[in-house]
């Protein structure tokens, strides 16, 4: 979303994951240049990209994040001791990690 770019950009920046220059804010707060930047990009990326295409980049895109989210919170919850039990029937005991890992590649590669 082209709103919350900038100040994405911005703790980015300040995380020293991006530039510097992008989490510079005006005498008013605003950040002119993240700004700019994001909005040239969106731009760009709406003239020369088809919609259906970006429909399906964003629609994968969510679902690969609510995937990861997912994972995330099953690790989390995981009790520490031995994780070789199989969370699919059909696959042979793996750690979880590993069964995670191919939840998510089969959930990226079914949303293309």
């Amino acid at each position: 979303s082209l709103l919350a770019q900038p100040r994405l950009h911005a703790a980015l920046a300040q995380d020293g994951l991006m530039p510097s220059w992008c989490g510079e804010a005006n005498d008013s707060g605003n950040l002119f240049y993240s700004t700019a930047a994001a909005g040239t990009f969106m731009i760009v990326l709406a003239t020369f990209v088809p919609f259906t295409n970006l429909d399906d980049l964003i629609s994968s895109g969510i679902l690969l994040s609510f995937c990861l989210t997912d994972s995330a919170l099953i690790l989390m919850r995981l009790e520490p001791g031995p994780s070789s039990f199989s969370m699919i029937p059909c696959v042979p005991k793996l750690s979880v990690e590993l069964q995670l890992v191919i939840y998510n590649i089969l959930c990226f590669f079914s949303s293309l």
